[in-house]
Order: structure tokens, then sequence, then C-alpha cells
């Protein structure tokens, strides 16, 4: 038979379609959210690399001007170390030379060359026999002096000794002097 009667259409979303059009609603917001927090982190992760790298940069910079300064303090103590060694003490060449001279001796002009460890002189002494005494104990240092030579002598106004020496003297003569040397 046929139905002639119309029946009741239900009007509006049954609950059944309602929960299945939400629950979709929520899985496919949830995927998008998750999408868009991939991508977030992944450009957020690109951002620390970037800043990473420009701080390693600057830092490497920075690093690199410091180690510099460092270097060049390094190079100058080296240089000042290499010439302090090379650097003779030239208080120890004066008090082991003054040990060296006759009392009645005196110079009126020193020229030392620390290189060649030598000495020209020229100066006075009362007499022959002074200048004498002084010879003898220059050539009986031979610990200190490697030689000498009297280059000139003359007899001055007074009866004085004008005279002019060069001494050559081995190293030892920088050394700080030892209490057993007597004239």
């Amino acid at each position: 038979m046929v139905d002639i009667i119309p029946k009741k259409t239900e009007k509006g979303i049954p609950l059944k379609n309602a929960y299945f059009f939400i629950t979709g609603s929520l899985l496919l917001s949830a995927i998008f959210g998750y999408v868009i927090l991939i991508r977030m982190e992944s450009a957020t992760l690109l951002k620390i690399e970037d800043s990473e790298a420009s701080i390693i940069k600057v830092g490497v910079r920075e690093d690199r001007k410091m180690e510099g300064k460092v270097f060049d303090f390094r190079d100058r103590i080296r240089d000042y170390k290499d010439l302090s060694a090379k650097r003779n003490n030239s208080v120890e060449f004066f008090n082991n030379f003054e040990k060296l001279i006759h009392p009645k001796v005196w110079f009126s002009s020193f020229d030392f060359n620390p290189a060649e460890i030598q000495a020209v002189v020229s100066g006075k002494t009362a007499d022959f026999k002074s200048m004498e005494q002084q010879l003898i104990f220059l050539k009986k240092q031979k610990d200190l002096i490697k030689g000498f030579d009297l280059s000139k002598i003359t007899l001055g106004k007074g009866g004085e000794v004008d005279f002019g020496l060069t001494i050559n003297f081995t190293p030892k003569i920088f050394d700080p002097p030892t209490g057993g040397q007597e004239k």
C-alpha cells in the first residue's frame, strides 16, 4: 500500500549528526593546531640557531681581539725577557772594574763596548812606578782580563804620566765580585 499520508519530516540536525560534526571539527582543529605548532617550533629553532651563530661570531670577534692582545703582551714579555737576558749587568762590571784600579790612577775618559767586552780608557797616574804597578796587577787578573794594550804613554807637566789603554775583559767581569781579589 501506498502511504498517502505524509509523514512528518524531522526538523534540525539530529543529535547524532551534531556530535559527529563537533568531533570532526575538534579533530581538524587539533591537527591544524599541531601543524601550526610544529611550524612555529621549527621557525623558532631557526631563529635560535641564527642568534647563536651571530653570538658566536660576535664572541669570536671579541675573543680574537682579546687573544690578539694577550699574544701581543706575551710577545712583549718574551722580548723584554730576551733583552734583559742579553743585557750585561753594568753595575757588576763597574764593581769589578773598580777593584782592578790602582789608588793613584785616575781616568779622564772611559769608553766601554759591552758587545766586545772592551774598554778604551785614557788617564793619569802620579808616576811611572804606580803605572807599572797598575799594569802588573792587570796582567795578573787573567780571570777577568784577556789582555790589554798600552797605546800611548807621555810625561805630563807636573811629572804625571798620561796614558791610553785598551782593556779586553772576559765575560766574568759581569759576575758579582768575589772577595778574594787583592791589589
